[in-house]
């Protein structure tokens, strides 16, 4: 026969089963939790599984820009793995044939020293790669050194699309270039970045620079270095809805 001490209220009666019934629920709510990450998770797969697919069949129609959008929506899911030299290697390509020379060539130099072991690397132009030996990865940083965006420069904000936002997709591009004296940019080069879709935005916002109105011609050959920051903002939006980015680019003084 059980006892109890003395003044011992003894078991309180259906105390086990509230426990048992707490614990199942716990217990199922945390795999509910589980199997709706995993669910999200498979979807966002998907996804990227299936804009990868439709991005190389439009580069091989030469439909460079539904290509382009199906590449970024790629990218935007953030870990990209054996395809980001791919989808670098794609992009550079549509590029050139959409015209956009200088953004193809930063690409293929992006290409070059993130991805030297990538079979893609070694189908870069000979120029490109001449180039790149000619100055490593390691030595264009400390070329850049204190460089920052001369003042008389005008950029244009970069883009940053939805898709980047809801993946979360954010982090720094630090671009290094030669100024030209209409203020256009040439010899593009990304010495850091946190993904290959920023550094493409990035690259796309310097190939748009130009010198500001209201200011003489820049000296020929000047070298120049930008930093991007890349984070979703959503109190402010550009005219099509779009979330806007933070941009940051280090001046000089004027």
């Amino acid at each position: 026969m059980r006892s109890f001490p003395l003044g011992s209220a003894g078991p309180v009666p259906g105390a086990r089963p509230l426990r048992r019934l707490l614990l199942l629920g716990l217990v199922l709510t945390l795999s509910g939790a589980w199997a709706c990450q995993s669910f999200w998770q498979g979807v966002r797969e998907r996804e990227r599984h299936f804009s990868i697919d439709h991005a190389r069949n439009e580069a091989k129609r030469g439909k460079c820009g539904r290509a382009m959008v199906s590449l970024e929506r790629a990218q935007s899911s953030g870990d990209l793995g054996s395809f980001e030299a791919e989808s670098i290697w794609l992009k550079a390509r549509c590029l050139e044939r959409l015209g956009r020379h200088r953004e193809s060539l930063g690409h293929l130099r992006m290409l070059g020293d993130f991805h030297a072991d990538s079979p893609y690397a070694d189908a870069l132009p000979e120029p490109v790669t001449h180039e790149l030996a000619a100055l490593p990865l390691a030595d264009a940083k400390k070329s850049a050194g204190k460089l920052s965006t001369p003042s008389n420069l005008k950029i244009p904000r970069a883009r940053y699309s939805r898709a980047a936002d809801r993946y979360q997709l954010t982090g720094s591009v630090r671009v290094l270039y030669s100024v030209e004296r209409d203020g256009s940019l040439t010899d593009l080069r990304v010495i850091e970045s946190a993904h290959p879709l920023l550094a493409s935005w990035a690259l796309e916002s310097l190939a748009g620079a130009e010198r500001k109105d209201d200011d003489k011609k820049l000296a020929a050959s000047r070298r120049g270095a930008s930093d991007f920051v890349f984070a979703s903002k959503w109190e402010g939006s550009e005219e099509d809805g779009e979330p806007w980015i933070v941009f940051f680019p280090k001046r000089d003084d004027p």
